[in-house]
């Protein structure tokens, strides 16, 4: 195959040419990290993911929390929100006039599917 049959066959909408050419180039090769610290236990592997995000994503002294804590209530002592404007009003029958979604299709990410 050359260098350009994966954009030709997206270009000509040929979707089993586009799909092989894509395979023959990128694999299907799912692979994945199963080993974290020399481990591959989950409980362990949540463990250092847990302990990690802690100490990341905390305060090392009582002098900083302390300072975050003020800077937060005097930033919410001013908080009045967004003002309520009618034109930012929707409903289900919009959001499925712009989302166009048929029916029967596979949930997307979130698991939500057109009929939601």
């Amino acid at each position: 195959m050359t260098k350009n049959d994966l954009h030709e066959a997206l270009i000509k909408k040929q979707r089993p040419t586009f799909w092989k050419c894509w395979n023959s180039k990128f694999g299907t090769d799912k692979s994945s990290v199963n080993h974290v610290d020399g481990t591959a236990d989950l409980e362990i592997i949540a463990q250092h993911f847990m302990s990690h995000f802690a100490k990341v994503c905390t305060n090392t002294t009582v002098d900083g929390a302390a300072l975050l804590n003020n800077k937060y209530e005097s930033m919410r002592t001013n908080y009045c929100g967004h003002p309520f404007v009618e034109d930012y009003l929707f409903d289900t029958e919009l959001v499925e006039r712009i989302i166009n979604m048929k029916r029967g299709k596979a949930p997307d990410l979130d698991g939500l599917t057109s009929e939601h």
